[in-house]
């Protein structure tokens, strides 16, 4: 009772939006989150809220906060630093503006020291320092800043790099920052950071000395056998090669994990949507940022930063593997196809040689003279005059009907007369050819897209339906009126013409769309595929206006 009595009267010095914000619900259910997120199996909002409460009133300091969280909750050092950290940063910065304790000088000793034998991850102790700062008060500016310099702590970026970051536009994910002021916050980041390590290989030296290992058993050696042997077996792992399961693997991460059955489908079909390149970075991210009643995810924050940072590793190690296996492929087509050519050129060649031979010796045995020019075939190269035989087997019939004796007399006469070569009459000229130029937009190329032009979007025709799909969407964002005529542009494409024709032939013939398909197949005329069949019957579902 004198507990609460105490409680009420110092809440009188606190701002009524404060004392409303530690009593809500939400801020419940977040204490108890966070209690969850450091291992308590138990947690106790209640006691949590309280202890915040009296450290608002002024009652406890930074100090004795985690002395009492360590104590009740039992947690270790480094444990309720990031507890306490974590409370500073999502609760009392919002409300700085409105508490008479100093937030950011709490947060910064929060963050200045731990037991000598562990250390606060490099995201708890950024957090510390960035919210220690002043005027860093909007939060989404605040979430940003920290991703840069968490990624400068695990030297995932170099200094130059994290400069420049620090340097882009707002607009830009950036933070604005001109070089000198980049530059200071670097400097002073570096400053905190070395006083940390300083003092921490200090308490380390003074609290224990590093073991010494004697010997070396076999159970070290085999043990280091098997983590040499693990260690191969990740280098060596392949990573999906498919876009299914590459979809897959990226929504296992549990950073892209939705409570909503439908957000879990829209961020499946967005994430679709990068692997497949039919949207990009840029795209993606003004997805995540809509509000959900505009059909986005409404993510915001360091989450955003998050997910796009590992939604576009994922796609980057995709993209890698993806393009190795194509150059493959196509060095093998390449090669294959570069060495039939040698061989059909090598065999026309020998072929022409032979029969030229045989020529020249026939025209010897019939005239009995030697001929003044080459003597060449007069039909094309490898033909043949009757279908039952070989153009092999035919040339071998001709040579054996020459008379050999009469061509080597009258070879030995003329061997001292040389042919002339007969010179060329004239050059042949080229008619010069005029390209006329002009200029198109998203409409006229869904009006002109052809079959072949469908097939240069994408090897895979769901991919190019999701392209042009893509081009309506861009044109709906101008107006509906553009996404009308946009559709309309794509049905008179002669790829749509092409579908309609043929699905009206199999309604008037009475036929499936796909035994009509495979009839047209066996003429050679040129139609779709299965897949392409089903790819543009889906697109014309989703065009519907």
């Amino acid at each position: 009772m004198v507990e609460e009595v105490s409680t009420t009267q110092s809440s009188q010095t606190i701002d009524e939006r404060v004392v409303s914000v530690l009593r809500s619900a939400s801020t419940f259910q977040s204490y108890e989150k966070l209690l969850k997120g450091v291992g308590v199996q138990d947690p106790n909002p209640a006691f949590l809220g309280l202890e915040v409460f009296r450290l608002v009133q002024g009652k406890k300091n930074a100090s004795s906060f985690i002395q009492v969280l360590k104590d009740e909750l039992s947690l270790s050092d480094v444990q309720a630093r990031t507890l306490a950290i974590s409370i500073g940063a999502d609760l009392l910065l919002p409300l700085n503006s409105f508490l008479s304790i100093p937030v950011g000088t709490l947060m910064k000793e929060w963050g200045s020291s731990s037991d000598a034998s562990q250390e606060l991850s490099p995201e708890t102790s950024v957090t510390a320092y960035v919210s220690s700062l002043p005027g860093v008060e909007d939060e989404r500016m605040r979430h940003r800043f920290i991703s840069i310099l968490v990624h400068y702590a695990k030297e995932d970026r170099s200094r130059e790099e994290t400069k420049l970051r620090l340097m882009e536009p707002i607009s830009f994910n950036g933070l604005g920052f001109d070089e000198a002021l980049a530059e200071q916050v670097l400097s002073d980041f570096d400053k905190s950071h070395q006083e940390k390590r300083l003092q921490k290989k200090q308490q380390i030296t003074e609290v224990s000395q590093a073991p010494v290992i004697e010997t070396f058993t076999q159970e070290d050696a085999t043990e280091l056998a098997q983590v040499q042997t693990r260690t191969s077996d990740i280098l060596n792992e392949k990573g999906p090669a498919d876009i299914p399961s590459m979809v897959n693997d990226i929504c296992k991460d549990p950073s892209f994990h939705f409570e909503e059955p439908v957000l879990q489908d829209r961020c499946r079909t967005l994430i679709e949507s990068r692997v497949r390149e039919v949207r990009d970075a840029v795209q993606v991210r003004s997805q995540l940022e809509r509000s959900i009643d505009k059909g986005g995810l409404g993510v915001s924050g360091r989450r955003l930063a998050d997910l796009l940072e590992r939604l576009e590793h994922h796609v980057e190690v995709y993209q890698s593997l993806l393009a190795k296996e194509q150059k493959q492929e196509q060095t093998q087509e390449q090669e294959a196809v570069q060495m039939k050519k040698e061989e059909k050129a090598q065999a026309l060649e020998q072929h022409a040689q032979k029969e030229e031979q045989v020529l020249s010796k026939r025209y010897i045995s019939l005239t009995g003279k030697m001929p003044t020019e080459r003597v060449l075939p007069v039909a094309p190269p490898m033909s043949r005059t009757s279908a039952a035989i070989s153009a092999q087997h035919e040339l071998l019939q001709h040579e054996g009907k020459i008379d050999v004796a009469k061509v080597r007399a009258v070879v030995e006469q003329a061997r001292d007369q040389r042919p002339v070569a007969s010179q060329p009459i004239g050059r042949p000229t080229m008619q010069e050819v005029t390209f006329i130029k002009r200029l198109s937009g998203p409409l006229d190329e869904l009006r002109a897209l052809t079959l072949v032009d469908f097939r240069r979007l994408s090897r895979d025709p769901i991919q190019s339906a999701m392209k042009v799909k893509d081009k309506v969407d861009l044109m709906e964002e101008q107006g509906y009126d553009k996404k009308v005529e946009a559709v309309a542009a794509w049905r008179s494409s002669p790829v749509n013409q092409l579908y309609v024709q043929l699905t009206r032939e199999a309604v008037l013939k009475g036929i499936s769309v796909k035994d009509l398909l495979f009839q047209k197949r066996e003429q050679k005329q040129e139609t779709f595929s299965d897949e392409e069949l089903n790819a543009l019957m889906q697109l014309n579902a989703d065009l519907r206006f």
